[in-house]
């Protein structure tokens, strides 16, 4: 609308000279508001005979309209802070948030003394002053000005992107500033004095508080811009980049806002002035002619009648005056409201249609502004089209572009599919993407169909969890529990599709739980790394080996290692030569992580070290697979990795006989010959056990765990004897239970809530005390599993619970349906 580009330039030139001249606009209001208190005192606005207006602001006397009216101003402030972006500067933003309110104060009081109002009580003043600033002022638009302002280093760009902002901001809500004066005017035509004075009050608030908006707030915002950029000079001296040039120009945030702005709602609001105008005429006109009317008739009639029909006058007039304001607050509400989501619904609708046809081919694009949001319809273009818009609007990435558009730019090889959450600023578009392509490589019979994608936080996985994602698998997650460890009940959370395995290490938590539960200790704790080095000759990889061997050259290498994170504490370095090569284990402390990217940046500072003294030392790799990492090795189950944690617990004669369903002569056997001779004879290392890789798989899934690890840290030793000739004793020793509570998956919200409901989530202030119980709750699941696994081993019952809680009930009755008819057949 060529109305509202003129407005716009009018606002843009008015924020410009406020943004570059703060002083001079600061002063100007200070003196303005100065004059009108000295004129108020010396100058007589109304008549001596006249009764003064009076704001009655007694909490007493109007405690029911007033006090109802303050607390639910106060509610949409708390709901406007509640939603507010992340804040570039606290500090600033508040500070030139809470500088406002004090000249709102002073301006508003400079106002009311000017127009002759007697105030009863300037505290209560003060504070309705605060509270309708803060409700009128939209803090949401001011932060995201302050925000994209705090973005630009360069000064004059920062201070071009508020003047701009700015102007998109008065435009738009200049109408609804006069829309709501209007309507906060028709009070002053009612009867009853506390609408009236309160209606007065608010016209001058709306008023002055946009006219604060435009001078004292972008004044404050450029001073604060220009003592950060001053103190940034002293450092380094800042540079014009091109990017923040394109960005303050095109990407603001505000800067779209009056070519998405929603004609149908603007005409709206426009015929709604005309009709306030036409109701505050009307109401004048009726207000002049009635009475002088019913004066003229009457004049000859007693003063009885005149008095009644003036007194009816009264009440039609106020009568009149309230049901317009009711009646123009409900249209002007409810209209907006309604146009505005029946615009988002039709576009809603429009894109599901575009989506679903095979005739058309457009495709409907988001253009996302933290103001308006609104959807455009393009023709799909041709790549090159694509190709050199994409190098005209770098800053726009693919917003711009459909989803055709974007899958014929990857087929082509134009733009990486890996690299397709860079584009995007809403991630799930991009998985969207890239599933469509994947779909368009493969076979025309496949689709992702059934793989969900939706409603998933994938900003905690780019770069951290995985790559060229598609979606994510779900997991049922069960809870075991609860179990008794070391004094303290646990839920055990387990994530697993076989079925029986819950329900069994929920009855092994039982037995358990009901004796003396599960008593556990760390053994050792310490990650390890092995790096390969080759040396020229054998005896130089001896030299070497017994270099390290002294004391005081490992305290050397311990000093380079542990210099790499305030964690890593390095406790042992084992070394082993084979010929020219020499491996050495490096083992250290981690904390709460689980620690093998921590190992390995400190192996190599160690190896940089270790090479001053030996530089024909050649490192071949970080990793020499004497660690050893993710593979079975009697090392790991020698040494241990990680966490090396035992556990016990001695369980009565009568619980094994009740809950577990045997006895504990037929579980020490068992034990014996299936678990120790059994794992002997098949010649395994760390397999003394049932299934403990089970129960850690399931809880390393539900938990954020590298299940890659499973394969070491399910290393155990189940021991079972009889005790007091009646109870079972038990207990599980596991040499490398690796664990952490901080990064990898951890960071993902399903697998945090778990850790959380352990109560062994991210850091402890003890470093790795997390990490370590996390590690002892986990061998202590491993023992309830092995409990009741046994336990039906040695009772029978194994077989008969797998056929009736372990297989798909689905495919069963498919299958035997299938059967049925082929037999009528």
């Amino acid at each position: 609308m060529e109305s509202q580009k003129i407005l716009s330039d009018v606002f843009k030139l008015f924020s410009g000279t406020s943004v570059y001249n703060p002083f001079e606009v600061i002063i100007v209001m200070i003196s303005i508001c100065i004059s009108l208190s000295i004129l108020s005192n010396t100058t007589n606005v109304t008549k001596p005979d006249t009764e003064l207006p009076k704001i009655n602001i007694d909490p007493v006397s109007n405690f029911s309209f007033l006090m109802l009216l303050r607390c639910l101003a106060f509610i949409c402030v708390l709901f406007q802070l509640k939603k507010l972006h992340k804040i570039h500067s606290k500090f600033n933003f508040f500070l030139s948030i809470l500088i406002t309110l004090v000249a709102s104060i002073i301006l508003n009081n400079a106002l009311l003394s000017w127009f002759k109002f007697e105030i009863s009580n300037s505290f209560i003043l003060i504070v309705d002053i605060v509270i309708y600033t803060l409700l009128l002022i939209d803090v949401k638009k001011c932060n995201i000005i302050f925000n994209s302002a705090f973005e630009i280093k360069n000064l004059k760009e920062a201070k071009k992107s508020v003047a701009q902002n700015l102007a998109s901001y008065a435009s738009s809500s200049s109408l609804d500033t006069f829309c709501m004066i209007l309507l906060i005017a028709l009070g002053n035509l009612s009867e009853s004095k506390e609408i009236k004075n309160f209606s007065i009050f608010g016209c001058l608030l709306l008023a002055s508080n946009f006219l604060i908006s435009l001078t004292i707030f972008p004044a404050l915002l450029s001073l604060i811009l220009q003592f950060k950029s001053t103190n940034e000079n002293k450092c380094e001296k800042l540079e014009k980049s091109k990017s923040e040039i394109q960005l303050a120009n095109n990407s603001t945030p505000l800067a779209a806002l009056n070519s998405l702005k929603n004609p149908v709602l603007i005409y709206v609001k426009l015929l709604m002035t005309f009709f306030l105008i036409g109701v505050h005429l009307k109401l004048k006109f009726f207000n002049e002619k009635e009475f002088q009317t019913s004066s003229h008739s009457n004049s000859t009639n007693d003063k009885t009648e005149q008095n009644d029909f003036q007194g009816d006058a009264k009440d039609k007039l106020l009568l009149y005056t309230e049901s317009c304001l009711l009646i123009s607050l409900m249209i002007y509400i409810f209209s907006t409201k309604f146009i505005k989501r029946n615009d988002e619904t039709d576009s809603e609708c429009q894109t599901s249609v575009n989506q679903t046809s095979t005739s058309c081919q457009t495709e409907p694009v988001s253009v996302e502004s933290d103001i308006v949001e609104n959807t455009q319809v393009y023709q799909t273009r041709p790549t090159e089209e694509c190709l050199k818009y994409m190098r005209e609007n770098p800053a726009r990435l693919l917003e711009d572009f459909n989803e055709e558009e974007i899958v014929e730019l990857v087929l082509k090889k134009h733009i990486p599919i890996y690299k397709l959450e860079s584009y995007f600023k809403k991630l799930e578009r991009a998985v969207s993407i890239r599933r469509k392509v994947i779909e368009a490589k493969m076979n025309q019979e496949y689709t992702f169909k059934s793989l969900p994608y939706e409603n998933y936080d994938y900003s905690k996985i780019i770069g951290s969890c995985c790559e060229n994602v598609v979606g994510y698998v779900p997991v049922p997650l069960g809870i075991a529990g609860p179990l008794l460890i070391d004094g303290k009940y646990y839920q055990i959370p387990m994530a697993t599709t076989e079925g029986t395995l819950v329900a069994s290490t929920n009855r092994g938590c039982t037995a358990l739980s009901s004796s003396q539960g599960v008593f556990t200790r760390v053994l050792s704790d310490g990650m390890t790394r092995a790096p390969l080095i080759e040396f020229p000759s054998a005896m130089r990889a001896a030299d070497a080996k017994e270099w390290l061997d002294i004391h005081e050259n490992f305290y050397t290498i311990k000093i380079a290692f542990e210099s790499t994170s305030r964690f890593a504490k390095l406790e042992s370095c084992k070394c082993c030569v084979v010929g020219k090569y020499l491996y050495i284990r490096f083992k250290s402390t981690t904390g709460d992580a689980m620690g093998m990217n921590m190992l390995s940046k400190g192996s190599e500072k160690a190896l940089q070290e270790l090479q001053k003294h030996f530089p024909d030392a050649n490192i071949k790799s970080v990793s020499g697979n004497y660690c050893t990492d993710k593979k079975s090795s009697a090392i790991n189950w020698i040494e241990g990795r990680g966490k090396s944690v035992v556990c016990e617990a001695v369980i009565k004669g009568d619980v094994v006989k009740s809950v577990l369903k045997t006895s504990v002569k037929d579980l020490v056997d068992l034990n014996l010959t299936k678990n120790l001779v059994g794992s002997a004879m098949a010649g395994s290392i760390g397999g003394f056990n049932a299934h403990a890789a089970n129960i850690v798989t399931a809880v390393f899934i539900a938990c954020g765990q590298d299940p890659a690890q499973v394969v070491e840290s399910s290393n155990c030793l189940t021991w079972m004897e009889c005790v007091d000739s009646e109870d079972l004793y038990i207990s599980c020793t596991m040499p490398s239970i690796e664990v952490g509570t901080v990064g990898g998956g951890t960071i993902l919200d399903a697998q945090s809530s778990c850790l959380k409901m352990l109560g062994v989530h991210g850091a402890h202030k003890n470093a790795g005390e997390n990490a370590s119980n996390l590690a002892r709750i986990i061998a202590s699941a491993v023992m309830a599993g092995e409990l009741s696994l046994m336990s039906a081993l040695a009772s029978g019952h194994l077989v008969n619970s797998h056929m009736k809680y372990n297989r798909s009930t689905i495919n069963l009755v498919s299958q035997a349906f299938s059967k049925t008819i082929n037999n009528h057949l």
